[in-house]
């Protein structure tokens, strides 16, 4: 069945797969649809318009934007922080893993920002420094998007070989 921790907040339009554990103070927004053997941490926000595949994790203070879309078997450590619009799927990486290991946010050690990109890898390594700091980034931050879309670039390679 569903386990619910302690002061859960659900928005309408819910949909709960079965064995779904929400954690403490988790806050779900509206039109969500959660597969199944989905564990949420504490303190995890969940966006509008939410899709989690099976078998995802999300780590204790999680926070996903609106139009998220993870895949099944995804994995988030704690203090991630996914923006509006994010897609990770699950076909071309069985698991993916991505933890606040570096300091990047000044009130939240260790939490990241992803955003929705659209355009190619390549642009995003030729910024310069300037243009990473115009859209708000600092050389910390720039430095894990980069090495992620480094680790994403590879795996297209093995996944996408022909």
């Amino acid at each position: 069945g569903v386990q619910l921790g302690k002061g859960v907040t659900l928005g309408d339009g819910i949909m709960l797969g079965k064995w779904v554990t929400l954690g403490d103070r988790v806050k779900l927004g509206n039109c969500i649809k959660l597969g199944n053997c989905v564990t949420l941490g504490d303190e995890v926000k969940l966006g509008n318009e939410v899709t989690l595949g099976d078998e995802v994790k999300l780590g204790n203070r999680v926070t996903l934007g609106d139009w998220v879309k993870l895949g099944n078997r995804v994995t988030l450590g704690d203090w991630v922080k996914l923006g509006d619009g994010v897609s990770i799927v699950s076909g071309s990486v069985p698991v993916v893993y991505i933890t606040g290991k570096w300091p990047m946010h000044p009130y939240a050690p260790g939490q990241v920002r992803l955003g929705c990109f659209r355009g190619s890898y390549q642009e995003l390594f030729d910024r310069t420094d300037a243009q990473w700091e115009g859209k708000g980034y600092n050389s910390s931050e720039r430095g894990y998007v980069l090495e992620i879309l480094r680790f994403f670039t590879s795996i297209e390679r093995r996944v996408f070989a022909v």
